[in-house]
């Protein structure tokens, strides 16, 4: 079955039936206070007089120091305070997209020759209206390039209700950290296009803050576009022969107008890349076949990156047959090559910073990357490893020669 023509005459029905169609309110209130089994009109939250003053007071107290740490930045999006950043480079590029009501911002990047780093603020400036945006291009050299897929600004519809707390946000703002295509580890100067649709709904806007199916269609049928749970859009499942919530708004030609926004900027490498030298991984004569697919020091830190299989040679049918691997995502430390974890000047671990980039175990197969920001080779002994360690002390070392 087509999906996109499954849409298109869902599209066609929900217009015909809602071209003549006016916004009934009072329909959409007994239908949701049908959805919370009650018939009276729901009350909405609003921030208290207590609280709104209370905010008001701080803001007013901390006077014209509210802007020095109001800036959003690749600072403020990658590191913490008191981080030592000597030998990075910033680039300063501060540019802004303004659209009819959408705003899109981009103030500092990094880049490290390996990894692009920035920090992206997005705004409904008119937000009696919501808005939602996508990403249309994203290109570094003309090369396509991935957002890292962690708290994006995609699909997501502003303002944002926070809905237990009472308020709404018309901005949203975090960053990009973003391992690059080999075929960009060469250039000396990246070029990086930005292009995002922004959509506003073209009816009266119904948020559906738990959604309900069942709901839907009475919403539609009375004039209404639904957004389901703050994210997304609504659209019929023929199969199910029911209402879902899905991410993804570009097919809803005819109720969403559309808008559009262009960040460009030119970013500068921020030092070198040093490799390791990997070719001892193996020396142990473990039960497995190791290769360190990547390992380097830039000015961000050090990332690893290590493949391992069963070598069945050996006899190892399976990697949950080793005891430090039997967890999926192990015990894995920065050691020294004979399997101590290092510490720091301060006597604390080396301690990966964030969420491995991508790990997962199969049963003849593992990889584990890890990442420790703002470490520099000149902290760390002439022979590292990356090892894991079970909980009884037995461990796989497989070591890395800095020098």
């Amino acid at each position: 079955m087509n999906d996109s023509n499954i849409r298109n005459q869902v599209h066609q029905a929900v217009e015909q039936v809602t071209k003549t169609a006016k916004p009934d309110p009072l329909l959409a209130q007994k239908i949701r206070a049908r959805a919370q089994g009650k018939e009276e009109e729901p009350v909405k939250k609003r921030l208290s007089f207590g609280m709104g003053l209370v905010i008001a007071l701080l803001v007013l107290s901390m006077g014209i120091g509210i802007a020095a740490v109001a800036r959003w930045d690749v600072i403020s999006f990658l590191f913490s305070p008191g981080d030592d950043l000597s030998g990075i480079d910033i680039n300063e590029v501060h540019q802004e997209s303004v659209s009819d009501g959408a705003l899109m911002r981009v103030e500092s990047v990094i880049w490290d020759g390996s990894r692009l780093a920035f920090d992206w603020h997005v705004e409904n400036t008119k937000p009696e209206t919501p808005v939602c945006m996508e990403i249309e291009e994203f290109t570094a050299n003309g090369v396509r390039i991935y957002t890292d897929g962690t708290d994006g600004f995609e699909h997501r519809w502003l303002p944002i209700r926070y809905i237990d707390e009472g308020y709404e946000e018309n901005y949203w703002e975090d960053g990009e950290f973003i391992q690059l295509p080999e075929e960009l580890r060469k250039a000396d100067q990246l070029h990086v296009v930005i292009r995002v649709k922004a959509y506003r709904p073209v009816r009266p806007v119904y948020y559906m803050d738990e959604f309900e199916p069942e709901q839907v269609g009475e919403l539609i049928a009375a004039g209404y576009f639904v957004i389901p749970e703050g994210e997304g859009t609504i659209d019929y499942d023929e199969e199910e022969n029911e209402y879902v919530a899905c991410m993804g708004v570009r097919d809803f030609s005819g109720e969403l107008r559309e808008e559009s926004l262009t960040v460009v900027f030119d970013v500068k490498r921020s030092g070198a890349v040093y490799e390791p030298d990997t070719s001892e991984a193996n020396r142990n004569g473990y039960p497995v076949i190791a290769e360190y697919e990547m390992a380097e020091f830039t000015p961000l830190g050090l990332f690893i990156k290590l493949k391992i299989r069963a070598n069945e040679e050996s006899g190892c049918r399976s990697l949950e047959d080793i005891p430090c691997l039997k967890e999926e995502m192990g015990n894995w430390k920065l050691t020294d090559d004979a399997g101590n974890p290092l510490r720091q000047d301060n006597g604390e671990l080396f301690e990966w910073t964030g969420s491995p980039g991508w790990s997962s175990r199969g049963e003849k197969q593992a990889e584990y990357e890890y990442s420790w920001q703002l470490v520099k080779p000149e902290e760390l002994p002439d022979r590292i490893a990356l090892s894991c360690i079970s909980e009884n002390g037995e461990k796989m070392v497989f070591p890395l020669k800095i020098r």
